[in-house]
């Protein structure tokens, strides 16, 4: 049996075993040299990188350009330093879908996957206003002026770090693209 058949009916068996469907992807806790080795069982690291699209015709016909590519290549989706977030499909649960774009693009592609949206914190307000009570306030010609009370904002300190964030591990998201051919 040649080698590239053996790879085939391996990652054949694999996927079948597991009910792998083309286009999954997956958290990877291996280094990124073990990560590497996974390309001949038909994973890829989501790092951006252009692919062929008849090497990965079955990836292809999954996620077409939509993270970018054109011709003969298309891209990888970019997941480096990002969070995975589920499609809203319809449920109303991501208030800002329609605005999601295409990755590494300005173009608004709305609520599919691979569709990008960056850094936000959702709108919100702190204000305190303080009374303030002057018992007693001398000019410089020496007399005294007992003025009202006054209403002064006091603003609030800036508090956290460069992003907002829930706690996290990381790991290499990779993507089954089928078996190269």
């Amino acid at each position: 049996m040649k080698n590239e058949e053996m790879n085939a009916a391996e990652a054949s068996v694999t996927a079948n075993i597991y009910n792998v469907p083309v286009g999954t992807i997956m958290p990877f806790m291996g280094n990124s040299t073990k990560m590497a080795g996974l390309a001949a069982s038909g994973w890829l690291h989501c790092n951006g990188d252009q692919v062929n699209k008849d090497q990965y015709a079955a990836l292809f016909d999954m996620i077409e350009y939509s993270c970018g590519g054109s011709g003969v290549n298309f891209n990888l989706p970019d997941l480096r330093g990002m969070f995975v977030r589920g499609v809203s499909a319809g449920s109303g649960r991501d208030t800002d879908a329609g605005s999601r774009r295409k990755q590494g693009t300005n173009d608004t592609v709305g609520d599919v996957p691979t569709s990008w949206q960056g850094d936000e914190f959702k709108s919100h307000h702190h204000s305190t206003k303080v009374w303030v009570n002057h018992n007693k306030v001398i000019r410089d010609d020496g007399s005294n002026i007992t003025p009202a009370n006054e209403e002064r904002t006091v603003d609030s300190n800036d508090v956290g770090g460069s992003e907002t964030r829930p706690k996290n591990v990381s790991a290499y998201y990779i993507i089954f693209a089928g078996l190269p051919r």
